[in-house]
C-alpha cells in the first residue's frame, strides 16, 4: 500500500534521517529509493546537506487552529486600538460651522487609511497561511572533485540509513559510526566503520568498494553483507548476497573469500577463524527491529539490550553468567523482552530506573 506520492519531499527525508518511519513508510521509502539513480542522488544530496547543518532537529509543525486563534486575538486587539483612536479623534473635533467642512474630509481620510491598514493586515495573514513551507536549497557550488569527509554516528537506541555518492546504501546499527567521503575520487571506494552496519553496494568492477574496520579490510565489487565490531579486536563479516574478500592489512597475501550464506570471524590474537554457515534471518534481525540469539552468552545478550534500548544492565548473581540464550525477540517492548528473558533463562530481572538488575 502506497501512503505517499512518488515525489518525496524533504520533510519525509528528515523522518528517514531521524529513524522515525513507520514500518509501511520504511517499505515505501526503500521501494522509492530503488526506482532510479536520480532518487538515490536526491536523497544523497539531502543527507549531505543534513550532515552539514549539524542534524538539528526540525521544529514541530505549528498547530493551525492555535495559530489562527493567536492571529484573531492580535486582529481584535489591533482593531480595538484603531477604533479607540478613531473615537478619540472624533470626540476631539469641535463641530462648528467653520470646521465642519475640513473635519469631514479629515475623518473620511483617516477612516480610509485605517480601513486600508486592516485590509493589508488580512492580506498578509492570508499570504502567511497559504505559503508553502521552506525547502532546503541544494548547494550547487559543490564540485564533484572536492574532497570532503563525513562522519555519521548513531547513539544507543537509534539507527540510520546512509546513501553514498555511488548509489550504495549503508544501514547503520545503534551505537555505530561510519566515516565516508562526499564523493569517491580515488581508484577504490573506501569507508571506515566502527560498530555494526549492513551494506548494499552498487556493482562497479572497475572501482571496488572497501570497508575498513580496525586492521581488517573487506573488499567487494557489488553485493550485500553485514559487518559487526562490538568488541575491540573482534570482527564478524557475514555475506548475504554475492561474494566478498576479507584480509588483514598488516599481513600480506592472506585473503579470505566469503560466499553467500557464510561468515568469518576475526580475532586480533588468533586471526581469522574457519568459515561458517549462517542463518541470514539472524544476521538481518536487527534491521527488522528484532534481537536474534543462538547460544549467545548472557553478557552478550545484555549488551544487545543496552544497545537497542539505551539502558544499563548489571549482573548480581555471577553464577548465572555462563547461561546462554537462543531465540528471536521483537524489540517493540522492553518489558516483554524482560519477561521473555526471565522465563527463558530462569533468572529474576528487575528494572530500576535506567538499570536492569539480573539476579
Amino acid at each position: 500500500m502506497k501512503l505517499f506520492s512518488k515525489n518525496i519531499e524533504n520533510h519525509f527525508f528528515v523522518k528517514v534521517a531521524n529513524n522515525k518511519l513507520t514500518t509501511e513508510e520504511a517499505e515505501f521509502f526503500n521501494e522509492w529509493l530503488e526506482e532510479s539513480d536520480s532518487n538515490k542522488e536526491k536523497y544523497t544530496d539531502f543527507i549531505h546537506l543534513w550532515e552539514k547543518l549539524g542534524e538539528d532537529e526540525p521544529p514541530d509543525t505549528p498547530d493551525a487552529d492555535e495559530m489562527w486563534e493567536n492571529i484573531e486575538d492580535s486582529i481584535n486587539k489591533q482593531t480595538s486600538i484603531i477604533f479607540n483612536e478613531i473615537k478619540r479623534d472624533v470626540n476631539s473635533y469641535n463641530f462648528n460651522s467653520i470646521q465642519i467642512k475640513d473635519s469631514k474630509y479629515q475623518k473620511v481620510g483617516l477612516w480610509l487609511v485605517r480601513i486600508a491598514a486592516i485590509l493589508l493586515l488580512f492580506g498578509l495573514i492570508h499570504v502567511f497561511l497559504r505559503r508553502e513551507p521552506p525547502r532546503l536549497i541544494e548547494n550547487t557550488q559543490i564540485s564533484k572533485s572536492t574532497s570532503q569527509t563525513y562522519i555519521r554516528s548513531t547513539k544507543k537506541g537509534e539507527k540510520a540509513v546512509i546513501p553514498l555518492a555511488d548509489g550504495s546504501i549503508v544501514y547503520l546499527n545503534a551505537d555505530s559510526k561510519l566515516t565516508y567521503p562526499r564523493y569517491f575520487d580515488s581508484i577504490t571506494r573506501e569507508v571506515i566503520l566502527e560498530g555494526e552496519a549492513y551494506f548494499v553496494i552498487e556493482k562497479n568492477m572497475q572501482k571496488p568498494f572497501r570497508v575498513a574496520v580496525e586492521n581488517v579490510v573487506t573488499e567487494v565489487v557489488g553485493t550485500e553483507f553485514n559487518i559487526r565490531n562490538r568488541k575491540p579486536g573482534e570482527i564478524d563479516v557475514a555475506v548475504i548476497k554475492g561474494k566478498v574478500h576479507t584480509f588483514n592489512s598488516t599481513i600480506e597475501n592472506v585473503i579470505i573469500d566469503i560466499d553467500r550464506g557464510q561468515m568469518v570471524k576475526f580475532n586480533k590474537k588468533s586471526g581469522f577463524e574457519k568459515l561458517s554457515k549462517i542463518d541470514t534471518s539472524e544476521i538481518l534481525a536487527w534491521r527488522q527491529n528484532k534481537l536474534a540469539f543462538n547460544r549467545t552468552p548472557l553478557a552478550d545478550v545484555l549488551q544487545e539490550i543496552e544497545l537497542n534500548f539505551d539502558i544499563r544492565t548489571k549482573i548480581i548473581n555471577t553464577n548465572i553468567i555462563d547461561k546462554t540464550l537462543t531465540g528471536v525477540f521483537k524489540t517493540d517492548s522492553l518489558n516483554e523482552i524482560i519477561l521473555a528473558l526471565s522465563i527463558s533463562l530462569d533468572v529474576n530481572i528487575v528494572r530500576k530506573g535506567n538499570y536492569l538488575i539480573v539476579e
